[in-house]
């Protein structure tokens, strides 16, 4: 969870990118996806220009969700999935905006399993999978 989100986010995105790029080395091949679960009650606006620091930190994790061949850099990932819970709110109802969540959720599983599909070839899949219309998660 975390506290002081001014601080934590810098340190977060530098984490992440350390990680992937370490996964990477070793798998080059590999899938990635990223899941974020921000309790807006530690949100706040950025001194520098006013924006939320959830969103700024979302849109900087979906600059590096955009790992696709050819360009399969180190410290990039393939997908990202951003939640935003209120953990005010009574449980069943803390998802800030569960339709946005449910969708995104269903896009970020099937455009992960569609690269994997790319990627591995010799995987086979339960079920046949529509991957027209996926350019990348990161828009």
């Amino acid at each position: 969870m975390l506290k002081n989100i001014s601080g934590s986010v810098p340190n977060r995105i530098d984490d992440l990118q350390s990680e992937l790029a370490n996964v990477q080395q070793l798998r080059s091949e590999i899938v990635i996806g990223y899941v974020v679960l921000l309790d807006v009650v530690e949100d706040k606006a950025r001194k520098e220009d006013g924006e939320m620091w959830s969103d700024w930190f979302e849109q900087a994790l979906r600059r590096l969700a955009i790992r696709k061949a050819p360009l399969w850099n180190p410290g990039l990932m393939e997908g990202l999935w951003f939640i935003r819970f209120d953990g005010r709110r009574a449980s069943g109802e803390r998802l800030v905006d569960p339709t946005r969540v449910e969708r995104e959720g269903g896009e970020f599983i099937r455009a992960l399993l569609c690269e994997l599909q790319l990627r591995e070839p010799a995987v086979e899949l339960r079920q046949p999978l529509d991957c027209n219309g996926l350019n990348s998660l990161a828009r």
